[in-house]
């Protein structure tokens, strides 16, 4: 009797309502919870096998911080200094600088990193940067040359990507998905006196003009990526889906809790009286059993989305840097495709469907008019959406 209750408050909300004021059972809620709990574990893992991991290299922003201990060393044509002014770092705090005077170019060069291998299968195979320049007169360099460093600095591989910083018109530009390295590299990488991808031990970034004039350059963010690996194959996918549903319980419990106290004000304020406030507490709750349906529709809805590589080794970012390194991804990849908009319209109708229900539950108890019960509901979603926002579940 208790699941064809909650059934039909899905598709038949005024009998099932009907049917539930003559014996209201706490039971059905918990029922309810149980199975928005289910719901719930099949949303977060589709929106995890939507997310791959990322070694990087090195792991968090080291080469373009002041260094800590001696072994990497940047040079320049210019004044190397580390700056820390808040237009001229992305990450961290710190970006590396050069200023040059009166060149048609400017370069940067990092070495002694280490040996890096992006030919073998476990190697790296993405490199990425944020880099920005100053020209007096905010023209973009005619030429923008990557050279990959290996053993030494007379073996290279040289990659032309002017046409890469060509398509942002913004302070920085950055590769989003990272520029390919290796011998599969999807870019045309021209070898220099036979270099080794096993051998990676630098970098050097170029930036040229036809005219002289002083010149700024800042790189932030430096690192290799490797292969990346599903999120749902590391061991925080479990502690993932645990906190994902404590909060899942939370925000219904919450939500609850907080349609019961509007109610209570709005009840005293208005001196109308409704019958047995345990009845209504129990009835409340069945009104969010179109969260199950609410829920998987959201799940269903981020089968759609693209599955993306971050370049982090756990998920959610456990770092303030990894935050922004993860929503640029997502503001270019996710938030973009439909299925983003579509989510929080499914969200948001959610919300109004508790609140009907709502309604038609109070209609049902007290037999107050569709139009108070209305009224009273909205004015508790408004305190709920004031206190929290939008859907908790």
């Amino acid at each position: 009797m208790i699941v064809k209750d909650i059934l039909k408050v899905i598709y038949s909300p005024v009998k099932a309502f009907d049917s539930i004021v003559k014996k209201p059972d706490i039971r059905g809620p918990l029922i309810i919870l149980t199975l928005i709990l289910v719901s719930a574990a099949i949303e977060h893992y589709v929106l995890a096998s939507k997310v791959l991991l990322a070694t990087r290299t090195p792991k968090n922003d080291e080469w373009t911080e002041p260094k800590i201990s001696p072994s990497w060393d940047w040079t320049s044509n210019g004044i190397i200094s580390f700056d820390n002014a808040t237009t001229t770092y992305v990450i961290g705090n710190y970006s590396v600088k050069s200023i040059v005077s009166n060149d048609t170019s400017i370069w940067m060069k990092i070495t002694n990193i280490g040996t890096l291998n992006c030919l073998e299968d476990e190697g790296y195979r993405k490199l990425s940067f944020w880099i920005s320049w100053t020209h007096p007169l905010r023209t973009f360099p005619s030429s923008f040359t990557l050279k990959l460093l290996s053993t030494n600095e007379n073996q290279y591989f040289e990659l032309n990507a002017t046409d890469l910083i060509s398509k942002f018109s913004g302070n920085w530009s950055i590769p989003i998905l990272g520029i390919t390295v290796g011998s599969n590299s999807q870019e045309d990488w021209n070898p220099v006196y036979s270099p080794s991808w096993e051998n990676i031990t630098g970098l050097e970034l170029v930036l040229k003009w036809a005219d002289k004039t002083n010149l700024t350059m800042n790189i932030d963010d430096l690192y290799f990526v490797k292969e990346s690996f599903s999120f749902l194959s590391t061991r925080s996918w479990g502690d993932y889906i645990v906190f994902a549903l404590i909060n899942t319980v939370i925000g219904f419990f919450f939500t609850w809790i907080i349609y019961m106290g509007s109610l209570f004000v709005v009840f005293g304020m208005f001196h109308q009286k409704v019958g047995s406030w345990r009845a209504l507490f129990t009835i409340i709750g069945y009104a969010f059993a179109i969260a199950i349906v609410g829920v998987l529709v959201r799940a269903m809805l981020y089968l759609n989305l693209p599955a993306l590589s971050f370049p982090l080794s756990s998920w959610p970012p456990s770092t303030y840097d990894d935050s922004i390194r993860a929503s640029l991804l997502e503001e270019h990849f996710w938030f973009p495709n439909i299925v983003y908009p579509l989510s929080l319209i499914a969200s948001l109708g959610l919300d109004i469907w508790i609140v009907v229900l709502c309604a038609v539950s109070m209609h049902a108890l007290g037999g107050i008019s569709w139009k108070k019960a209305a009224l009273f509901a909205a004015f508790a979603y408004l305190i709920k959406f004031f206190l929290f926002g939008g859907s908790l579940i």
